[in-house]
């Protein structure tokens, strides 16, 4: 972006809606785009077959009282001020029937990986690799949890016909 243009741009206010969507497209600007998806896809599959995951989408058959597949409601399973104590994998993995029973047909997972420290919400990535496996940033687990307690989490909640949707974010290591 050349010194002219970044001069014109007002500033942004996250507060409201217009700030969010400047903010986005700036940050969405400093972004390569060429072959993105691919290398996305290829790196996400690439950490599915090294930890061992399974990630299925698979559309479970509409069962008496559920919502139809084409009438389905993804719940966002994380917030930004949660406790730093790494229980979430274990917490939402004994939610699992309650959030089938209310209707809840997806759940979109936070960010998985090692980020700067077992405080940050996951967005800022330090190991991309590290699930909660490693002793890094001096401690072994995520913000959530460790790697274990993530694949038993995807287990409870796949046990339930939910479908698991992860938060893998690219392009942010620290």
């Amino acid at each position: 972006m050349d010194e002219q243009r970044k001069d014109d741009l007002p500033v942004a206010d996250p507060g409201t809606e217009e700030g969010r969507n400047l903010i986005h497209q700036e940050a969405w600007d400093t972004l390569p785009h060429d072959d993105v998806e691919q290398q996305i896809h290829e790196h996400a599959e690439q950490l599915v077959d090294e930890k061992e995951l399974e990630l299925s989408n698979e559309q479970p058959e509409q069962q008496e009282g559920q919502p139809s597949p084409d009438n389905t409601l993804m719940i966002q399973a994380f917030e930004w001020y949660m406790a730093d104590d790494g229980n979430h994998w274990n917490w939402l993995a004994s939610q699992a029937e309650h959030l089938k029973n209310i209707g809840v047909s997806g759940v979109w997972l936070p960010p998985c990986c090692k980020a700067t420290g077992t405080n940050d919400t996951g967005y800022g990535i330090y190991d991309l690799w590290d699930l909660g496996e490693f002793d890094q940033r001096d401690s072994v687990r995520t913000k959530y949890g460790t790697i274990d307690e993530l694949k038993a989490c995807i287990a409870a909640l796949h046990d339930h016909g939910l479908q698991v949707y992860a938060d893998i974010v690219y392009q942010r290591a620290i």
